[in-house]
């Protein structure tokens, strides 16, 4: 998935984020795709896809935090109950920590990271 992918290169010294990554794309890879599609979780995480590519109007270290929540969550004990439809959905995100950044916009084809 793009996403993992994006996250992963985003924090290659991060050993949190590339073991929740991976845990999570073996295991939560369909509800995560629930989740990061969801317009509520594209506007908080300044996220984009466009023509293959995923985006983040945000820096790195200003996203760390809120996906090391969201993965961390994933990988423990959040299911698809639990994000099945979009109200449920728009509820978990409100227990996320706030992404409080200046907006960039920093483009990460599939693994590489270009500005």
């Amino acid at each position: 998935m793009a996403f993992l992918e994006a996250v992963a290169e985003g924090y290659p010294s991060n050993d949190l984020l590339q073991e929740l990554a991976q845990e999570v794309g073996k295991r939560k890879i369909t509800t995560l795709g629930r989740l990061v599609l969801d317009q509520n979780f594209r506007d908080k995480a300044g996220v984009e896809y466009r023509d293959g590519l995923v985006y983040f109007h945000y820096s790195a270290s200003d996203l760390q935090a809120f996906f090391e929540h969201i993965l961390g969550d994933l990988a423990a004990d959040i299911g698809v109950s639990q994000l099945r439809t979009e109200p449920l959905r728009a509820r978990y995100l409100e227990s996320t920590p706030e992404v409080k950044a200046v907006f960039i916009s920093t483009l990460l084809v599939g693994t590489t990271i270009c500005g």
